[in-house]
C-alpha cells in the first residue's frame, strides 16, 4: 500500500487519531477482520511517512496551550 492509498482510506486525520488507531486495531489482532487489517497497515503507512514522533508532537503542543 502506498501513501496514496492511505489517504485515501483513512481521509485526513489528526496524529491523535491515528495512534489512537493503531492501540486499537492492535490491541486485539485476532478479532479483526480483513477490513480492519487493511486499516491498520493504512495507519502504519501513513504514520511513517509523516517521519514524526506522534508522541513527542502530542506532547509539545500540550505545553504550548
Amino acid at each position: 500500500m502506498n501513501i496514496k492509498e492511505a489517504r485515501e482510506l483513512l481521509g485526513n486525520r489528526a496524529p491523535w487519531e491515528l495512534l489512537a488507531m493503531k492501540r486499537a486495531l492492535e490491541s486485539m489482532p485476532a478479532l479483526n477482520n480483513d477490513e480492519e487489517n487493511k486499516r491498520l497497515e493504512a495507519v502504519k503507512v501513513v504514520m511513517k511517512a509523516n517521519g514524526k514522533n506522534l508522541k513527542a508532537s502530542m506532547n509539545r503542543g500540550a505545553r504550548l496551550g
